[in-house]
């Protein structure tokens, strides 16, 4: 029994040491970030500029997450009196563990092994109720963190307009619009008329110039519903974290009992996958519009026609540029539908994208159903 006792009071004492990690790495992950967050942004909070809707304008996109960010606080201000009642339940629970063990008179050494069992949980009950008191720093340290993190990564490049400007980009590797939206400027550069009507050019250059305006909205409308699905994966992971942020009242205090724990790590791996949707989606728009601006080329939308001769001017659409444009921002797109589970499986590991997804994927852009 004394054996017994020995590897009971041990391995309390490495659950306690888990657990004080476990803290200590919340800590050590939330604090700094808060930090760097604390005090608001002025782009945020400040009243719109004159002319500009509260929510649409530059400055939109960042007064939207910061609604959201609010919402969440709001929520969790009033799960916070019901998670300090059940902070106090386990309490209870554990000195009423405790009493009983007692009343049943253990052995010398399985007594030692249960005041340190009751020990390490009256520090973790103390660790918790001293996150719960100031559980308004903390979660604007969460939600501020990820915001933080996310802006930084990316450049600062947060707010709609930007985001459109960078999916503007469509693919300048080559050089089929450069550094700007599609405009209809640059398919009335299109060769539409060039040279008599009676020549036998004019009907080549007007069939040569519609496909590639085809193209050209085409690639255009793709890389637009790359853009709305990175504003929309990173509205949606703010409102994860907020609803994250609003219940952890509630699951911060089972992280104090050992058969309750996995509660609390549930809830805290949902955070980090929730706050991760943003990350890996501002990352993945950054490393787009770094490579666009970096291989970019003045050209315009004509750069995907050819001159097939001069007398009289004849142009042709190059189809292996053209399709090479689609095939990439087809990339781009399933880039974005992937953030969801590139970000979860950055928090659990195993990276796993694979060939018959993107398969999938470009059966979607085409119309079609699986059987």
């Amino acid at each position: 029994m004394g054996e017994r006792g020995e590897g009971y009071a041990e391995g309390c004492a490495l659950t306690m040491l888990r657990r004080v990690a476990w803290l200590v790495f919340a800590l050590c992950f939330w604090a700094p970030i808060g930090v760097a967050y604390a005090s608001p942004n002025p782009s945020v909070t400040a009243p719109p500029p004159p002319g500009e809707n509260q929510f649409l304008g530059p400055s939109g996109f960042e007064r939207t997450i910061n609604a959201l960010q609010n919402s969440g606080e709001q929520v969790a201000a009033r799960a916070l009196k019901t998670g300090n009642k059940l902070l106090r339940a386990m309490l209870i629970i554990a000195i009423a563990w405790f009493g009983l063990q007692v009343m049943l008179g253990v052995e010398a050494a399985s007594f030692e092994a249960a005041v340190g069992g009751f020990v390490s949980k009256i520090f973790i009950w103390g660790l918790i109720a001293w996150l719960m008191k100031d559980y308004a720093q903390l979660t604007n340290a969460i939600t501020g963190g990820f915001t933080w993190l996310a802006t930084d990564l990316t450049g600062g490049n947060t707010s709609a307009t930007k985001v459109m400007q960078t999916a503007g980009y469509l693919l300048p590797g080559i050089h089929l619009l450069h550094m700007g939206l599609v405009t209809f400027e640059s398919i009335k550069k299109l060769p539409w008329i060039t040279g008599s009507i009676w020549k036998g050019t004019f009907g080549t250059n007007i069939l040569a110039s519609l496909v590639t305006m085809i193209f050209v909205l085409g690639i255009s409308g793709l890389l637009f519903l790359a853009a709305l699905l990175y504003i929309g994966i990173a509205i949606l992971s703010i409102l994860l974290v907020s609803v994250a942020v609003a219940i952890g009242p509630i699951f911060i205090p089972f992280f104090m009992l050992e058969f309750t724990s996995f509660l609390f790590n549930g809830w805290f791996r949902f955070l980090l996958v929730a706050g991760a949707w943003r990350l890996v989606g501002g990352v993945i728009m950054s490393i787009i519009e770094h490579f666009m601006a970096l291989v970019s080329l003045s050209g315009g939308s004509d750069s995907i026609l050819f001159v097939t001769s001069t007398k009289p001017l004849s142009y042709s659409v190059s189809l292996f540029a053209a399709v090479g444009d689609v095939l990439v921002v087809a990339v781009f797109v399933f880039l974005m539908l992937e953030i969801p589970k590139i970000a979860s499986q950055l928090v659990n590991g195993a990276p796993n994208l694979s060939m018959r997804e993107m398969g999938g994927f470009t059966k979607g852009l085409g119309g079609k159903k699986g059987e």
